[in-house]
């Protein structure tokens, strides 16, 4: 046994790395289950992976309750408070249901701040590992994603991909739907210009890799998508992640990519024909009924997850439609105080966030932007990403105080 513990101490890195994969990979699982005993593989794996990487770097634990003690305070107080408004919950099932998914999250969030702190310590450790690792599943799955467009009867993409949920041919390649796929093919985009400016991926990986990216992203025909990939052109220009002779070819073969399927020729309107059954849903719709909950539960909400199973099915028919507005969502699920609990606690991340640092500072502001028009709460490869750009955020200026910040 102490042997083991021996090598597991010297392998502490490459562990890490291993199950920070293994994390992603296990984000895309959610359609598998284990008839009878296990309904979510995903989150199960994902708990596993989480749960491992703490233990391999447990010491880390207490520097970072000690160097994010505010944070700390405000994630445990809005979390109590999600326990709160379950208990008074009409539908406490559920609420219940999702504040152990929320659970999850939060284990994964603490998971993603000790392997930074574990980086940190080694004396070879680079940080960026982790971001040059999302990029490369990012562009795994926008591959897979151009597959899905190319032969969506594949057993694999009847079983998960968008054809099953009527949203053919607009693609969401291993996701819950196309929205966050687009959302993501732009982080990626985000990270690719990011990683090709310190030098971290080659040319080849940079060019490969923001094509397959662009492509998916048209073909996944998510507005919102678009829109933040238009954000992370102008934002990218304005911090000189990019040269605006770069910008303006790469907006340009976008450009030529969109015109060129018809799926999202529809969603810019240049064809009448239109492909998605989910286009017919108003948000607004949404909204107003989020409203209507909102004044008859103001202080506790309705409880977690209960507006997409319970709210959204009386307007839209089916279950999954939630409020389309994360602030929104919060306010209809978590009641007046969770709103404030939440927005409390999103300003003690803020003030943890090195603003030097143009990945921490472009991605938390694109992240927030595409969450009010959508809300990607039960999608767990989104999760997981965005939890990693505010662990990396959070981290960023407590880095920064030890002379070892991100760029």
């Amino acid at each position: 046994m102490t042997n083991l513990l021996k090598f597991i101490s010297g392998q502490r890195q490459t562990l890490a790395r291993g199950l920070f994969v293994l994390l992603l990979v296990a984000s895309v699982l959610s359609p598998l289950e284990i008839p009878q005993l296990i309904e979510r593989v995903d989150l199960l794996l994902m708990s596993a992976a989480a749960l491992m990487l703490i233990l391999i770097n447990f010491e880390a634990t207490f520097k970072i309750l000690k160097n994010f003690n505010i944070v700390g305070i405000s994630l445990a107080t809005f979390y109590s408070w999600l326990w709160i408004c379950a208990w008074a919950s009409q539908d406490i099932k559920i609420a219940v249901k999702h504040n152990i998914l929320a659970s999850i999250y939060l284990l994964i969030f603490f998971a993603l701040l000790t392997i930074l702190e574990l980086e940190f310590k080694i004396k070879n450790g680079n940080s960026l590992i982790y971001s040059y690792l999302i990029f490369c599943f990012l562009s795994i799955l926008a591959l897979i994603g151009f597959v899905e467009y190319i032969t969506p009867d594949i057993l694999l993409f009847r079983a998960v991909g968008a054809a099953e949920q009527s949203y053919y041919p607009r693609i969401s390649s291993l996701l819950n739907n196309p929205n966050s796929l687009g959302v993501l093919m732009s982080l990626g985009i985000l990270l690719a210009f990011y990683l090709k400016k310190i030098k971290i991926i080659s040319n080849f990986e940079f060019c490969w890799g923001v094509f397959l990216l662009l492509i998916t992203s048209s073909l996944a025909a998510s507005r919102n998508g678009w829109l933040i990939l238009l954000s992370v052109f102008f934002l990218s220009y304005l911090y000189k992640i990019i040269s605006l002779k770069k910008g303006i070819i790469l907006l340009a073969i976008w450009l030529a990519v969109l015109l060129l399927f018809p799926v999202s020729n529809s969603r810019l309107r240049i064809q009448e024909k239109q492909y998605s059954k989910s286009n017919t849903i108003s948000r607004i719709s949404l909204w107003k009924a989020a409203g209507v909950e909102i004044i008859k539960h103001p202080l506790t909400g309705i409880g977690l997850g209960v507006y997409e199973e319970r709210v959204g099915r009386k307007v839209t028919g089916r279950i999954g439609f939630h409020a389309h507005n994360i602030f929104l969502n919060v306010w209809v699920e978590t009641g007046t105080i969770g709103l404030l609990l939440f927005l409390n606690l999103l300003v003690s991340i803020i003030k943890k966030v090195n603003f030097r640092s143009s990945l921490s500072v472009i991605s938390i502001i694109l992240i927030f932007l595409s969450q009010l028009v959508d809300f990607f709460i039960a999608d767990p490869t989104f999760m997981v990403v965005a939890l990693y750009f505010f662990a990396i955020a959070s981290y960023s200026a407590f880095c920064e105080s030890r002379e070892r910040g991100f760029q």
